[in-house]
C-alpha cells in the first residue's frame, strides 16, 4: 500500500499495488480491526510476561542471600 495524501490522518487515502484497491486508512483499519485486536492482545499478553519475569529476577537477586525471606 502507498498513500496518496501528504500527511497522515484518518482519511488519509491508501492504494493497495497490487490489486489498485483504494481505501481511506480509516476503511483499512475497520477492514483489520480483529487482526489488530488480536495481535494488540498477544503484545499486552507477551508484555505482562516479560515485566513479571523482570521483577521476580530482580526480587531474587534483591533476597537472594536473605534467611528470612524464600522464593518458590
Amino acid at each position: 500500500m502507498e498513500s496518496l495524501n501528504g500527511p497522515h490522518d484518518i482519511s488519509e487515502l491508501f492504494k493497495c499495488n497490487s490489486c489498485g484497491l483504494e481505501i481511506t486508512k480509516d476503511e483499512l483499519m475497520s477492514a483489520n480491526q480483529e487482526n489488530i485486536n488480536t495481535n494488540l492482545d498477544e503484545m499486552k499478553q507477551e508484555a505482562v510476561k516479560d515485566v513479571k519475569s523482570e521483577i521476580e529476577k530482580v526480587l531474587k537477586n534483591t533476597f537472594k542471600d536473605s534467611k528470612n525471606i524464600t522464593f518458590k
